[in-house]
């Protein structure tokens, strides 16, 4: 009896001894051919523990999944950029507001030199003064019966025809000055002081600069985490400080290639410091 439990017992290590054996020449027979083919292949780890074979996938490096980071880039913008463009055409006279002056709302940004419009202005002035004689003294005459009705309604549509021309080269020179739609900053000039330019052309570049929005683009996933009433902290890379911050508005829409959704943000408070274009990383406490 002990004679035959002595022989199983070596004929089971045999076994398993082959069994190694052969696990270790596949694996080298394996790294032999990676090599010859000249491939950057991370092979898994082949142990035993307890008699049992165990595959090993870790990498020696990081982790396989990595947690998607709560820290989001942010860039600050001005609440309103505008272009503004010339609604004359004629030579620039002037900017009175430079690069990075703050304007209020209805100021002067640039003239435009009118000189026709202005000669035309005053031609159409006259020319109404003069219809309305006529009409005045085709009424007198029609009372005492030197005129017809008609001659008098033709007389007073004259009257409102050179009102209207007068309106109309009024309106052109309006254009001459082209003031601010609101309070802001002159962010870039497109044209030159004494240039001649068209009507349409670009010429001024406005922002609102008052109060700063944030723009941010988070995972999808987190727009169940997310309302207007979010607060989170924003650190800002050229001043180097931190800022608390909330959500005011949130894209109904999910971008489906980069699986993002777009928010709008504002710090609690405006600092001074802050200018548009800054950018840092939001973090957010979810």
């Amino acid at each position: 009896m002990h004679k035959t439990t002595f022989i199983k017992r070596w004929i089971f290590s045999g076994v398993v001894v082959l069994s190694f054996q052969g696990i270790a020449y596949a694996q080298s027979t394996l790294d032999k051919q990676i090599e010859e083919l000249g491939l950057n292949i991370q092979q898994p780890e082949i142990s035993v523990e307890g008699g049992a074979t165990k595959l090993s996938t870790e990498s020696s490096g990081s982790a396989a999944v990595n947690s998607v980071s709560n820290e989001i880039r942010v860039l600050l913008k001005p609440q309103r950029t505008t272009l503004l463009s010339a609604e004359a055409t004629g030579q620039i006279k002037s900017f009175p507001n430079d690069i990075g002056d703050r304007f209020k709302k209805g100021a002067a940004l640039v003239k435009i030199g009118c000189s026709d419009t202005y000669s035309e202005i005053a031609i159409a002035k006259s020319r109404v003064a003069q219809s309305r004689l006529e009409y005045e003294s085709n009424k007198s005459l029609l009372a005492q019966g030197g005129v017809s009705k008609f001659d008098l309604d033709i007389s007073g549509a004259g009257v409102e025809e050179r009102e209207a021309i007068l309106k109309k080269y009024q309106g052109l020179a309006s254009g001459c000055v082209l003031t601010a739609p609101y309070s802001g900053k002159v962010v870039a000039t497109l044209a030159s002081r004494y240039e001649y330019v068209n009507k349409g052309t670009p010429v001024v570049e406005i922002i609102e600069d008052s109060v700063l929005d944030m723009q941010l683009y988070v995972p999808s996933t987190w727009v169940t985490k997310l309302s207007t009433k979010t607060e989170f902290t924003v650190y800002i890379d050229e001043v180097k400080k931190s800022y608390p911050a909330r959500v005011i508005r949130v894209n109904p829409r999910v971008d489906a290639g980069s699986k993002t959704v777009e928010i709008i943000a504002q710090l609690t408070e405006q600092h001074k410091e802050l200018r548009a274009g800054m950018s840092g990383s939001a973090k957010f406490n979810f």
